[in-house]
């Protein structure tokens, strides 16, 4: 059973001549971040949990959800005008291939904001990353100068220790007395001491932080990790918008193609064929045949 849907063949022809350019709508909308530079302090698995959270409660999320669902809706309608393509004959069949175009121009429209979208979140991710960048990098040089007073203050503390080992061994050993009730205390406390710091260094968190190689990254490093991955997610758009290209003039050659079916079916329609008139060569028998 054949199946009929509205013509509209002006609108048709119309349109089969206006798609060889195929613009990306433009949009205002954008992401205006609220994060501060504190986010540094958080761990690294929730450093980008917290810029994407941000980035959700935008009018910039809002309308690529949006144009995410219409995408959708676009591609389940040209899929079911395309799978009911050969049901259609005649000027139906005209109607199906006019309203195919269409929705493939309208996708690719679609597509195009998209793009432009997706690049305006990670144009604004890539700044809120290069200035924790600034941050991370002015924080390690102030973490560099105060490295020799670090160095110091541990190198006093590891003589305070190792002189108070000293005194003890040499008090036990040179007085043959048992240890005072404090010093078993001392030794079990040190003893708990050493537990806890293995059982720290060996805590599943500490196991599951950024490494290369086995060996921990800075913040620094692996904020330049992330912007590395942003850029290269900016060049995969700007290849999609590439394939966009090449989408279009397909686009604009099915266009050309329905035009020339389209002048055809109407100017050659309903059975029509020229006149032929007579000719006297075409009745020489008659006066030549005695």
């Amino acid at each position: 059973m054949k199946k009929t849907i509205r013509n509209t063949f002006s609108a048709a022809l119309l349109a089969a001549t206006a798609l060889t350019s195929l613009p990306a709508m433009a949009s205002q909308t954008g992401w205006s971040p609220s994060i501060s530079e504190k986010i540094l302090m958080l761990p690294s698995e929730h450093l980008e949990t917290a810029i994407e959270q941000d980035f959700d409660r935008s009018p910039l999320a809002s309308e690529l959800g949006g144009l995410e669902t219409d995408i959708s809706s676009q591609i389940n309608f040209l899929s079911q005008v395309q799978n009911d393509l050969d049901l259609y004959e005649g000027e139906q069949r005209l109607e199906a291939r006019h309203q195919l175009i269409a929705g493939k121009r309208d996708y690719i429209e679609m597509m195009g904001t998209q793009i432009d979208l997706k690049k305006k979140r990670l144009a604004v991710k890539l700044e809120i990353y290069e200035r924790l960048m600034r941050k991370a990098r002015q924080g390690a040089a102030e973490s560099s100068q105060s490295a020799s007073f670090d160095a110091a203050r541990n190198a006093v503390i590891n003589r305070a220790n190792s002189v108070d080992s000293s005194l003890r061994e040499d008090l036990f050993t040179n007085t043959m007395m048992p240890e005072s009730d404090f010093a078993k205390a001392y030794a079990d406390n040190q003893a708990a001491i050493s537990q806890l710091v293995e059982a720290i260094n060996t805590h599943p968190s500490q196991q599951n932080s950024s490494s290369i190689d086995g060996e921990p990254m800075s913040r620094e490093e692996e904020l330049r990790l992330t912007i590395h991955d942003i850029q290269s997610q900016l060049a995969v758009l700007d290849m999609e918008e590439e394939v966009l290209g090449y989408m279009a003039k397909l686009v604009a050659l099915d266009a050309k193609a329905f035009s020339l079916d389209l002048a055809e079916y109407q100017y050659g329609a309903d059975g029509y064929t020229p006149a032929v008139y007579n000719s006297p060569a075409n009745n020489l028998q008659i006066f030549i045949n005695r």
